[in-house]
């Protein structure tokens, strides 16, 4: 019989095969970023040496001596009593430091662990809860441990085993069954490789701020935004695939805690209603010259908010528009604004004093209602009307000098101690 040591390509160079492309594919596919590649590289060379030592070091001893055993073979069909017939033959066929190995227990591992490899690229990639994707690349983890360890050399010569019963078992094992001093070891090694790769992949995929976009009118409209882990991005992209960014979409970054300053590019004329509500950490913002109009509730519930850059192109503050941002202290209102919309600066706690610019001609229900630090305000001759509960709970207003003809509603300073008083 040709001695299989001679046989360079057997079949079980595919699981090396499998193991050397699984992480450099995933990483080549990945396109993060330098150190994912550099991850890969090592991944390659890791296995490349795998192989080169499997070569030298595992030989291969064929013979027949398990004929005593083919009696106690015949006609069974127990699983627990093939797997102890097979494990007795594996122990006398091989001497006491060789660990024999399974080809198809290798095809089949190498399988899975192609398959781990595929679906938590996927899950990295796709997700986007970061705490959703640990728990689920963990517990797909598990389950390919399990699979894995469940395809041992012994399990898959009891199967064979009981498939082919008329086959002896020593024609099996000299099919099927390779001496691997080493192979244990690689084994433990691939797995984890495995492990730091999905690690490696992970970090550098969130290492820095993740943008999402949507085409819109001229370019592009920016929907969303994740921090990344180690690099903090404070500023939107100015273009993306080549073409600028002209707009915030609705909702972008409503209740990102993790943002605290944001520096908009001069390509942006639209931001969404409630595009930062309740991003409680942000705490400066400049509106850019192309932007018209602040959106209903776009800085709602920012609570640490205490720097707002307007510009005198703005023509419309939308209500809700700063409403709870307790830690402004003071704000100067565009010049081209004529209107101060309903609850716009409601509950801005810390609002010392306002002044309302020339052309102004409504201050609407609750537009600064609950202001309680609120102790200046200064109204134009334009001023024609102060509607319900505008100055409600304004509790530091003693006094504000208002226009000779302004209609003032009789519950404009309800529970306020604030003395009105007319121009001359």
């Amino acid at each position: 019989m040709a001695n299989p040591s001679e046989k360079k390509n057997d079949s079980s160079c595919l699981g090396c095969l499998l193991y050397v492309f699984g992480i450099p594919l995933w990483f080549a596919v990945s396109y993060v970023n330098w150190f994912g590649a550099l991850c890969g590289a090592a991944a390659v060379l890791f296995y490349i040496c795998t192989i080169y030592r499997k070569h030298r070091m595992e030989q291969q001893k064929f013979d027949n001596s398990f004929s005593s055993f083919d009696g106690k073979y015949d006609s069974m069909e127990d699983t627990d009593l093939v797997k102890l017939v097979v494990s007795d033959a594996l122990k006398s066929r091989f001497d006491t430091e060789a660990k024999p190995i399974s080809k198809t227990s290798l095809k089949l591992r190498s399988l899975y662990t192609v398959i781990y490899v595929a679906i938590n690229f996927l899950l990295i990639h796709f997700l986007y809860e970061r705490s959703f994707t640990i728990f689920l690349c963990t517990a797909l983890t598990l389950l390919y441990t399990h699979i894995f360890l469940r395809a041992d050399t012994l399990t898959m010569l009891a199967a064979a085993a009981k498939k082919n019963p008329d086959t002896p078992i020593h024609h099996l094992i000299e099919k099927d069954v390779i001496e691997g001093r080493t192979t244990a070891k690689r084994l433990c090694a691939c797995g984890a490789v495995l492990m730091l790769a999905s690690l490696a992949a992970f970090f550098t995929l969130h290492a820095h701020a993740q943008w999402t976009f949507e085409k819109d009118e001229g370019g592009y409209c920016v929907t969303g935004f994740r921090p990344g882990l180690f690099f903090v991005e404070d500023e939107i992209p100015h273009t993306y695939k080549k073409k600028p960014v002209v707009a915030i979409g609705a909702r972008a970054f409503i209740g990102n805690s993790l943002i605290t300053e944001m520096e908009i590019p001069d390509s942006v004329v639209r931001i969404g209603g409630k595009a930062f509500r309740g991003c409680k950490n942000l705490k400066s913002i400049e509106i850019p010259q192309g932007v018209t109009e602040i959106r209903g509730n776009t800085f709602e519930s920012c609570s640490s908010l205490e720097k707002v850059k307007l510009h005198d192109g703005i023509v419309k503050i939308h209500a809700y528009a700063f409403r709870k941002c307790s830690s402004l202290e003071t704000i100067t209102l565009p010049a081209g604004i004529t209107q101060i919309h309903g609850n716009t600066f409601e509950d801005c706690k810390e609002l010392r004093s306002i002044e309302i610019p020339e052309g102004v001609t409504c201050i609407r229900a609750h537009a600064f209602r609950g202001c309680s630090d609120l102790r200046s305000v200064s109204v134009p001759d334009s001023l024609e009307e102060i509607r319900s509960s505008a100055f409600r709970d304004c509790d530091e207003l003693e006094e504000i000098e208002i226009p000779q003809d302004t209609m003032v509603d009789e519950r404009a300073f309800k529970d306020s101690p604030t003395k009105v008083s007319r121009r001359k």
